[in-house]
């Protein structure tokens, strides 16, 4: 019995992977890389051949990168390909927290992980993130369960995950001492310190992780000068803290409402579940808690935030979620079958809520419509409200809010399905999605599709005709340039040169205009999210309809390459 109990477990974790490998690896090179994704990539395609290498503040992505593409050639898939992989590890983790939290909340925990939008969206950017987040937990589990070797290769493969990685261990190290100082269990953290330091103070836990930092972020001791990038990573982190950049102007209300939007179920059932975990006393998930706690608060404080530099927090907000669904389920197994009947009432109930809320959207705020509308909403939560209080008189208190937290539970999980798919950028309007700050390339293929048309009808080779970019020059410009042979960046066009094609950022050039040919390519599309109003973000969570400032590129082609034209013949 307890093999086949075994089995179906690790089964359900392989489900789970193959899940969450999916909804990471799905169409993941259709989207047009971003400024800071094509950073990275660029410099990952741009070490081809070259030494010494350069790998910035990422050596780990920079370097499992570049062998990608020395293997095969540069592509938005592959750019994208180790995050999505090393993200796809972290359904795994639960396995190693075992002695902290049940069999049950462990797997409720890997599916959670696998499907949750913030951790999809971290694991289909180009960047170490994924990889620092996915090998800094690992770590932490390794340890709690006294595995040295664990430890040292998880937290040498995390170390060279960049800043994301020191951003974690910020948290992590605030988190402990306030639990165990501010709160006044000093002994019990003398007590944990101790009983770690055998893993920590032991050779194989030295050499393991010696031995993954030399060996990975040198390439096998064939580039001792990447190490660098370890210390880049720890001092780009910290330098954030105490130079921020301007360009970076996301408010911390902004992020809160971008996170809970995409984050409400976890979020909801972490909330109910700090409530009993409070008046259970259950200390390790008091931990948790506080971790969530700081993972927020550091978070926004951070001067470079944006939606996915809360993803520290959803890790302990999915530990606490896991084991309110675990409470709940094994609650909702005491009551009789009327427990269903009421569970599908509520589900119904909270639909026909919803559908009348999205109606809001279609009429204006001072019409009759409007009003109207709210009314049937708030006498939907009356009568859910009268529901639960007749479950409560004629049968029990448990039976009443089990049904109805289940109920608001199914709808959620869709909502939260929904959220993780667009989050991966395989809705209609994948441009519309705002966890990152960095805005994408809206008309990337158009206009790469349009150099190589232009290119081979002038050469007959579609990456050759020579292109000149003035500045300032796009990162994402750059890459869907890459294997352009013939691209100069100048400050301004000199009248001495006369390239086949021009790229710029000004739609009036008086030295062009005569001889060459332009069109406008949509560049970036910024939302007006501090211009929001609660029916703006509505529409947004809903329809993904946003007002928003768009940005043009202008593409110059020589008027005399275009068939039929005066000059050509």
């Amino acid at each position: 019995m307890n093999s086949k109990k075994f089995k179906a477990e690790y089964l359900l974790y392989a489900l789970a992977f193959v899940i969450g490998l999916f909804m990471r690896m799905y169409r993941l090179g259709d989207f047009p890389l971003n400024d800071n994704e094509a950073q990275w990539a660029l410099m990952a395609f741009n070490n081809l051949g070259e030494t010494p290498l350069l790998v910035g503040s990422q050596p780990g992505y920079v370097l499992f990168t570049s062998i990608l593409f020395n293997v095969f050639n540069g592509s938005n898939f592959l750019s994208r390909f180790f995050p999505a992989a090393a993200g796809s590890l972290l359904v795994f983790s639960p396995l190693l927290f075992k002695r902290n939290i049940s069999s049950f909340s462990a797997l409720i925990l890997a599916f959670g992980l696998a499907l949750d939008p913030a951790l999809i969206a971290i694991s289909r950017n180009a960047g170490g993130g994924a990889a620092a987040l996915t090998f800094l937990v690992f770590f932490i589990g390794f340890l709690l369960n006294g595995n040295s070797i664990g430890s040292g290769i998880s937290l040498g493969l995390a170390l060279i995950g960049g800043p994301v990685f020191w951003h974690g261990i910020l948290i992590v190290s605030v988190a402990w001492v306030l639990n165990f100082v501010v709160i006044g269990k000093r002994a019990r953290m003398h007590e944990n310190i101790a009983s770690l330091s055998p893993v920590f103070l032991s050779m194989k836990f030295i050499l393991s992780l010696a031995i993954t930092v030399l060996v990975f972020s040198s390439i096998f001791f064939t580039q001792p000068q990447v190490l660098g990038g370890i210390f880049s990573g720890f001092t780009t982190y910290f330098d954030q803290w105490i130079n921020p950049s301007a360009a970076n102007n996301s408010s911390p209300i902004q992020i809160i409402i971008t996170f809970l939007f995409y984050e409400i179920f976890p979020f909801s059932f972490a909330m109910i579940g700090i409530f009993w975990i409070y008046f259970n006393k259950l200390h390790d998930y008091v931990f948790i808690a506080v971790c969530w706690l700081v993972a927020i608060v550091i978070s926004l404080a951070y001067p470079e935030r944006d939606g996915i530099s809360l993803i520290w927090s959803v890790i302990p907000l999915w530990i606490i979620a896991a084991y309110t669904i675990e409470h709940l389920y094994f609650l909702a197994k005491e009551q009789s079958e009327i427990f269903y009947l009421f569970t599908g009432i509520i589900c119904v109930l909270v639909l026909f809520m919803v559908l009348n809320l999205l109606s809001l959207m279609t009429y204006d705020t001072s019409s009759v419509d409007f009003q109207l509308r709210l009314a049937i909403i708030a006498g939907t939560l009356i009568v859910i409200g009268l529901l639960g209080i007749l479950l409560t008189w004629g049968w029990t208190v448990e039976l009443a809010y089990s049904s109805t937290l289940t109920g608001i539970m199914i709808l959620l999980f869709l909502y939260s399905f929904s959220a993780g798919w667009r989050s991966a950028r395989l809705g209609p309007l994948a441009h519309a999605e705002l966890w990152f700050s960095d805005a994408y390339f809206l008309d990337a293929d158009l206009l790469q599709n349009s150099i190589s048309q232009v290119s081979d009808l002038n050469t007959g080779n579609s990456q050759v005709s020579d292109i000149a970019i003035l500045e300032p020059v796009s990162p994402a410009v750059k890459w869907i340039l890459r294997n352009h042979r013939e691209v100069l960046y100048l400050n301004s066009l000199p009248k001495s040169i006369s390239p086949n094609m021009v790229i710029s950022r000004e739609a009036d050039f008086p030295g062009l205009a005569a001889s060459y040919t332009g069109q406008n390519f949509v560049f970036i599309e910024t939302p007006q999210t501090k211009l929001f109003s609660l029916m703006d973000w509505l529409r947004w969570a809903i329809y993904r309809k946003y007002s928003s400032e768009k940005t043009d590129l202008y593409f110059w082609v020589k008027s005399e390459i275009f068939p039929g034209s005066i000059t050509s013949r």
